[in-house]
């Protein structure tokens, strides 16, 4: 599952996780991402650190709740530090840093999915 609210940026992730051969759900609102999670397992939630109805960090602390066992990767912007306690404590498995690179965010993907659920 991909959150973010800039239809530019789910487009591009939802290219590379097509082109690598996955499937995905795309919601652009934390509050619809957490409603899906609930009625549906994901082998990973991606999230954008800034929404418009929810922090991302919330998102996280949601998700974790409903599927404590799903890998959750948080997307921030080069403005948006994240200390690394703070990933500890909200259970965030993954911090992509923008800008990133297609490489980067496969990387990602293909390590939440080695992971044994």
């Amino acid at each position: 599952m991909v959150i973010d609210d800039h239809p530019h940026m789910r487009d591009i992730l939802a290219s590379f996780l097509w082109a690598g051969g996955h499937q995905f759900a795309l919601c652009s609102d934390g509050t619809s991402a957490l409603e899906r999670l609930a009625r549906e397992p994901f082998d990973l939630v991606v999230t954008d650190l800034r929404l418009p109805d929810l922090p991302g960090l919330a998102v996280v602390r949601r998700s974790k709740q409903l599927r404590p066992s799903t890998p959750v990767a948080l997307i921030t912007g080069a403005d948006n530090v994240v200390p690394a306690v703070e990933l500890v404590r909200y259970g965030i498995d993954y911090l992509l840093a923008k800008p990133f690179t297609r490489q980067q965010f496969m990387r990602v993907v293909a390590s939440a999915l080695a992971q044994p659920v």
